[in-house]
């Protein structure tokens, strides 16, 4: 049986209105579309590399991620904003409005991943209090229903 493989570009450049807004989070993107459908890329057929992300939000990466649990490889490039947490110890990328999503959650479900981070990672020393919140908030932002987590099985 062949190996089955996804391809998830993701992009933040910020808001148009902001100082740090980076449009060549977008020739990243060309860039490694070309990449990954060239011989050295690996040969990756269109229908492999999905649609790339601009700006989701989380409950939209979430929901993209645990789609990819049914192939046996992907690879994962984010370019664009994001910090590294002094207190979780992983960065921090930046999503669309504003929104945050630690980087190993794009690990989750993975059989065989390449993941790839573009981005700014400026370590922050946050405060006990943004630890905690921050703690918390990752915590139960639990966006995903149940049912599309491939390790949970139900009955109904």
């Amino acid at each position: 049986m062949p190996i089955t493989r996804r391809a998830l570009l993701i992009s933040n450049p910020g808001e148009a209105r902001d100082e740090n807004h980076c449009l060549g989070v977008y020739v990243d993107i060309k860039n490694h579309q070309r990449f990954l459908a060239s011989a050295e890329g690996g040969g990756w057929a269109p229908s492999e590399i999905e649609p790339p992300m601009d700006r989701p939000s989380t409950a939209e990466l979430r929901l993209k991620i645990a789609e990819l649990a049914r192939y046996d490889y992907t690879f994962i490039m984010f370019t664009g904003h994001g910090w590294y947490s002094s207190s979780t110890r992983d960065r921090i990328l930046i999503l669309g409005n504003g929104e945050e999503i630690p980087s190993k959650e794009l690990l989750k479900y993975a059989k065989k991943r390449v993941l790839i981070l573009d981005c700014c990672q400026q370590v922050h020393q946050e405060s006990y209090i943004e630890k905690l919140g921050r703690m918390v908030s990752f915590a139960t932002e639990a966006t995903i229903p149940r049912v599309m987590d491939p390790k949970i099985r139900t009955n109904g």
